[in-house]
C-alpha cells in the first residue's frame, strides 16, 4: 500500500488492508486536528484487492453503525438479528407487509383468512426466499381480549400479539422462516371480535 501526505489527492489501497483488534482508535484522513473516522471496538475489518469489505467480528452490541456528523444513526446493520435499518429501531429496506383478516369472530384455534374465505392452517402466502417476520400487529373493530400467534407451516410459534380489552396492538416477533414456508396467523386464546386483522412486517435475507 502506498501512502500519501497531507494534501495528497489520492491514496492507493489496492493491496490488502487489515485492521485487527482496533479499539477506540481514530483514523485521520486529512491530517488536521480532528479524526475523520472513529473505529470503536472493531474486532476484524479487512478489505481485499477485489474490493470486498469484510467485517468478521461483531462488536459487543452486534451492530455496525454509520452516523452523521451530529451523531445520529443513518445506517445500521444488526448482525445478531440479521437485519439492517436506516436509523435506530427502523425496519429498513426490502420490507413488505402481509395482511390477513376475519369477517366474523375468531376464537381459539381459528386461522386468519388471506382472501376468498381461505382460513385454514394450510392456507397463506408461501415465502419465495428466506426471511424474518420482524413485527406483527393486531386490530379489531371493537374491544377484544385475545392472543394471536404467528404460524409457520400451520404450526403456531411462540411469537404472539395480544389485545386486552383493546382494539389494536403491536409486538416484536423476530420469527425466521425458510424459502417455501407457508405463513399464517391463528388465535390461541380469547376471542377477536368481528373484523379483526393481522399484519406481518417482513424483511428478506
Amino acid at each position: 500500500m502506498s501512502t500519501g501526505t497531507y494534501g495528497a489527492t489520492s491514496i492507493d489501497l489496492s493491496g490488502r488492508v487489515t485492521l485487527d483488534a482496533i479499539s477506540n482508535d481514530n483514523l485521520d484522513l486529512e491530517g488536521n486536528a480532528g479524526a475523520d473516522v472513529n473505529i470503536t471496538g472493531a474486532k476484524d475489518i479487512t478489505t481485499s484487492s477485489s474490493g470486498v469489505l469484510d467485517i468478521s467480528g461483531a462488536n459487543d452490541t452486534g451492530k455496525l453503525i454509520v452516523k452523521d456528523n451530529g451523531g445520529g444513526t443513518i445506517f445500521q446493520v444488526d448482525t445478531t438479528n440479521g437485519y439492517w435499518s436506516t436509523g435506530t429501531n427502523r425496519i429498513g429496506g426490502h420490507a413488505v407487509s402481509y395482511h390477513c383478516e376475519r369477517n366474523t369472530s375468531a376464537t381459539s384455534g381459528t386461522w386468519y383468512s388471506w382472501g376468498n374465505g381461505a382460513n385454514s392452517s394450510g392456507i397463506g402466502p408461501i415465502a419465495p426466499v428466506a426471511g424474518k417476520i420482524r413485527y406483527v400487529t393486531l386490530t379489531a373493530i371493537t374491544s377484544s381480549t385475545c392472543t394471536v400467534a404467528v404460524g409457520i407451516n400451520g404450526v403456531a410459534s411462540a411469537a404472539t400479539v395480544s389485545l386486552s380489552s383493546s382494539t389494536a396492538n403491536t409486538a416484536t416477533a423476530n420469527v425466521s422462516f425458510s424459502a417455501g414456508d407457508r405463513l399464517g396467523a391463528t388465535v390461541t386464546s380469547g376471542t377477536a371480535t368481528n373484523g379483526s386483522t393481522v399484519n406481518f412486517f417482513i424483511i428478506w435475507d
